[in-house]
């Protein structure tokens, strides 16, 4: 176990670049228990559960007892919660790899909701997440809020709209792949609702919606580059990407294909070297 605390200038995916002080912990303990000193980053260290290790929900709550940037390292394995994770200050939680380390939510529960300050994921797997009739089974970011997703796989989430993630906020994800994700509503895999989206480098496959939106539904800017859009399904709806009021997607080196109905509710906005194999986009 330790900390470290140094001063460092992080620029991860979004615009701005962050500047502060940020202090490190590992979580290493499966488990969703609490059983250590969570009042700061500190005190957990010196003083962490009975067997000596850090579960993921003891370091998030710790980070919001801290009042600083916090690091959080996950361990390769799967945290297995009982109850979502609140984010309300500036964290970051990188695990050893999509698909190596896993937040697993066990079809129980939301994983993580977003209420405050601001969250970067890098390097693991948002699996099993269901928010029941709530939306988000594995994110939801609050209005004004910013998430950014690096290196992340969203796998076999559910909710009512937004099967893997229901965003009110600034979504900015790269190297992403959405797949098995499902909505008894809109938006399989995303539902945008406001701020704005960009997806780069990213894969939606496989997810579906029962309403319309297999893939993506948004009432907002969506940027998608380098993505492809593909084998989603909404029963009679659209399988691909659906536009609300006000929404508006900009694609540039994205394939839409084999998406069952359409893979687009109407025109989108084409920077060039698309694919759309039906023509519903209009591209």
């Amino acid at each position: 176990m330790h900390v470290v605390i140094a001063d460092v200038e992080a620029a991860p995916l979004a615009a701005t670049a962050w500047t502060f002080t940020l202090a490190e912990v590992t979580a290493n303990r499966f488990t969703d228990v609490v059983d250590g000193d969570t009042s700061s980053i500190e005190a957990l260290l010196a003083k962490p559960g009975d067997d000596g290790g850090i579960s993921l929900r003891e370091a998030v709550d710790a980070v919001h007892n801290t009042g600083t940037g916090v690091v959080i390292t996950l361990e390769p394995g799967t945290f297995r919660l009982s109850g979502p994770l609140t984010v309300n200050a500036t964290l970051q939680i990188i695990g050893a790899g999509a698909g190596q380390s896993v937040i697993e939510g066990g079809g129980g529960t939301r994983l993580i909701t977003v209420t405050g300050g601001s969250l970067q994921l890098q390097a693991l797997t948002l699996q099993g997440g269901a928010a029941g009739a709530d939306n988000g089974g594995a994110l939801f970011v609050h209005a004004g809020l910013s998430v950014v997703l690096d290196d992340v796989a969203l796998v076999g989430n559910t909710a009512a709209s937004g099967g893997a993630v229901y965003s009110q906020g600034t979504l900015t994800a790269t190297n992403v792949s959405f797949v098995g994700n499902k909505a008894d509503q809109l938006g399989g895999a995303l539902f945008v609702e406001q701020g704005i989206a960009a997806l780069t480098n990213a894969t939606l496959s496989g997810n579906a919606a029962s309403t319309d939106a297999g893939a993506i539904y948004t009432n907002r800017p969506i940027t998608l580059t380098h993505a492809t859009v593909a084998y989603n399904d909404a029963g009679s709806g659209v399988g691909g990407i659906v536009l609300g009021g006000g929404g508006q997607a900009t694609l540039s080196n994205t394939i839409l294909a084999d998406n069952a109905g359409a893979n687009a509710s109407g025109t989108l906005v084409s920077s060039g070297f698309n694919l759309d194999t039906d023509g519903t986009a209009d591209l």
